[in-house]
């Protein structure tokens, strides 16, 4: 009976090891989460704020070919 206590003990161990190495991993996994999801919201909101200054240079570029032609008439 000492030999299966002595093994359900050592189970029960390596159980709680890893139990304990999974609750790490899964906050570590949490913060890498976080860190990324507030990387993808600064790239989107960088792309956004491209996006707009493209928008007003295409503007002032029709509005500059209009006047060409404008001149050109």
């Amino acid at each position: 009976m000492g030999t299966e206590a002595g093994m359900l003990q050592s189970i029960y161990s390596s159980i709680k090891e890893l139990q304990t190495e999974t609750r790490i991993e899964s906050r570590r996994a949490r913060i890498a989460t976080k860190k990324l999801q507030g990387s993808v919201r600064k790239v989107a909101k960088s792309c956004t704020e491209i996006e707009a200054k493209l928008c007003s240079m295409e503007e002032r570029i029709v509005a500059v070919e209009e006047d060409v032609n404008t001149l050109k008439e």
